[in-house]
């Protein structure tokens, strides 16, 4: 099997040569597939998680000279270069502490290193990809299709067939498929064909999200609409069938952000697509709830609401504290909040064991480190605000600038929470590649500009 998914990947690396255009869906197809395959390999090799940044790497060489220098990130966000340059000092110091402890850390530095790296230079590629409007909406169409199998696989996995195909069970909880809900009622985590819940649940809610804008977004007929809310409706189920409560939530900041946006100059009408938007979904979750196994998923996500506010409190800035008091002012280094340590040695474990975003970058890189982080996701913003913000809301395609936005932003309240799945390489390369696509809005409105005159 994995012998027959390493040659499939070497024949998406030579189409990517051919044509770079295809280098997105093979890198997407390559990079899902790992995770059946995971389950299914003896010793379940980590490498094949990285299989993907070949057909990367690729595309990266194939679309550097696309755009002319004047064109370049660096060149219309410059503020973002000089933090990124403050950063990458911190960076690498951190990354050199913990390898001149012992080098049996250098797997965990490099595990964590991914995170990072591959977070700004997918930010940078897709920046460079997104040619207009157009690319972006197709990238969020291929990526709702190219998924939807396997979130059918999660149906079945609800539905029992784990116990048919081992492929379709939870791996990374070791038969720990059940956790108590705060109620008393077990509640299993399903993930189908993914490797666990957790970047299950992140998949379904990038689709749920990407679905509901395409929905706004596409020309308006009724096989576009069944479609694109069938593919709303399974995704977000899946969501809640995940039982990452964090991510069914996100599904309803990224709506409000969304809707209250691409509407603030009529917030009457805001307000009544909210309504209408939680009538309809309260309603869906209602009856398909009526059902005693689908009950415990549904209390589930009303206890994420619940706890919301708290978990924001006492999980984010108490992780900063902690973080601070357990790993010092200077923090212990690349590789000491790495939840995937596990892989590598279980001897040379050192994590803080620190769940919430900002906490791991300070035990990562220390005070310092997380203050040159922070630097660069102000300058991104600030980019954001002054070249991206000003001038929407002309014409219905700023949608997709909206879209956009609001998905970063998600990503960002979901960071804060937990960090967990940010450490996918795959996860911080879509992640990367939404902020480069937002960033990318100026260059597509100037085209459009040109092409009106």
């Amino acid at each position: 099997m994995l012998t027959y998914y390493l040659s499939f990947a070497i024949v998406c690396m030579f189409l990517t040569i051919i044509n770079w255009r295809l280098g997105l869906w093979l890198m997407l197809v390559v990079g899902l597939l790992a995770d059946p395959l995971r389950k299914l390999t003896p010793g379940n090799p980590v490498y094949i998680s990285i299989v993907f940044v070949g057909i990367l790497a690729i595309l990266y060489l194939a679309c550097k000279k696309t755009y002319a220098r004047g064109q370049s990130i660096f060149a219309i966000f410059p503020r973002i270069k000089s933090s990124m340059q403050l950063f990458a000092i911190f960076f690498i110091i951190n990354a050199i502490r913990p390898i001149l402890e012992s080098i049996h850390y250098l797997p965990l530095v490099l595990y964590s290193s991914a995170q990072y790296i591959g977070l700004f230079a997918a930010a940078k590629l897709g920046f460079d990809l997104v040619e207009d409007e157009k690319s972006i909406i197709k990238f969020a169409d291929i990526f709702v299709i190219t998924l939807l199998p396997f979130l059918f696989s999660v149906l079945l996995h609800f539905w029992g067939f784990d116990s048919i195909y081992p492929v379709l069970g939870v791996m990374e909880f070791e038969g720990q498929t059940y956790y108590q809900h705060h109620a008393g009622q077990p509640l299993a985590m399903l993930c189908g064909v993914f490797r666990n819940p957790e970047g299950m649940g992140w998949f379904a809610m990038v689709v749920s999200v990407s679905a509901f804008f395409l929905l706004v977004r596409k020309k308006k007929n009724i096989l576009n609409i069944l479609y694109y809310s069938g593919s709303f409706l399974l995704s977000s189920f899946c969501v809640l069938l995940s039982g990452r409560r964090k991510f069914f939530l996100g599904i309803f900041i990224y709506t409000f952000i969304f809707i209250v946006v691409t509407m603030r100059k009529n917030m009457k009408r805001a307000i009544m697509y909210l309504v209408l938007f939680f009538v309809a979904g309260g309603v869906f979750f209602y009856y398909i709830g009526r059902a005693e196994q689908v009950a415990v998923y549904l209390k589930s996500g009303q206890s994420g609401f619940e706890a919301s506010e708290g978990r924001l409190q006492k999980g984010v800035l108490y992780s900063i504290v902690w973080a601070v008091e357990r790993d010092g002012f200077f923090g212990r280094g690349l590789g000491s909040a790495t939840q995937g340590a596990r892989h590598f040695n279980k001897g040379i474990i050192k994590t803080s064991g620190i769940e919430a975003g900002p906490g791991k970058v300070i035990a990562e890189l220390g005070v310092p480190g997380a203050v040159a982080f922070i630097m660069v996701l102000l300058s991104y913003f600030a980019g954001v605000y002054k070249q991206v913000i000003k001038g929407w809301f002309k014409d219905m395609k700023e949608v997709t600038g909206v879209f956009l936005l609001a998905l970063v932003l998600t990503q960002m309240a979901e960071f804060s929470v937990s960090h967990q799945i940010y450490g996918d390489p795959l996860v911080a390369v879509l992640t990367g590649l939404m902020c480069g696509f937002l960033l990318a809005i100026p260059r597509i409105r100037e085209a459009g500009r040109v092409g009106d005159r």
